[in-house]
């Protein structure tokens, strides 16, 4: 079972680990390591803007599985995932996601339009997005970009 709660500054320090995983930084649109400082400034940042949410997600022991990212502008919202990497492989990216797409529809309500870019040598990562039933709707620069609409 997986249980989403919104990130708190407690939070950082686990978010900015993820995201400087060799495996994320392979993943991700922009492929390079971020300096602690720069992650705490986009951090407070994040927490502070209403049309931007970091979720955690946790298991039934309130370990930390991994985050989804949403932000909206104009009722499209930008969704990214990274699961903690002592998580990968236990088939949690698809629970993962849709109680992130649930909570967030909850709170910011429909019409939602989801999107997310992709690495096109990113595969996990397109499977988990198609599985979910995200659309490609273009691709270019090396990315594909899917939308989902709530």
């Amino acid at each position: 079972m997986v249980t989403i709660v919104p990130a708190s500054h407690e939070d950082s320090p686990f978010l900015l680990a993820w995201r400087n995983d060799p495996v994320s930084i392979a993943a991700s649109i922009t492929p390079s390591r971020v300096e602690p400082a720069d992650h705490d400034a986009w951090f407070a940042r994040v927490l502070a803007d209403i049309d931007r949410r970091i979720l955690i997600a946790r298991d039934r022991s309130g370990a930390r599985l991994g985050m989804v990212r949403f932000d909206r502008s104009d009722g499209i919202a930008t969704v990214s995932i990274n699961l903690a990497p002592e998580t990968r492989g236990r088939r949690l990216s698809v629970p993962v996601l849709q109680a992130g797409i649930e909570a967030i529809i909850g709170e910011w309500g429909r019409p939602l339009r989801l999107v997310a870019e992709i690495r096109e040598e990113n595969a996990a990562s397109i499977a988990l997005f198609e599985r979910v039933g995200f659309i490609l709707i273009g691709t270019g620069n090396g990315v594909r970009r899917y939308a989902l609409d709530g």
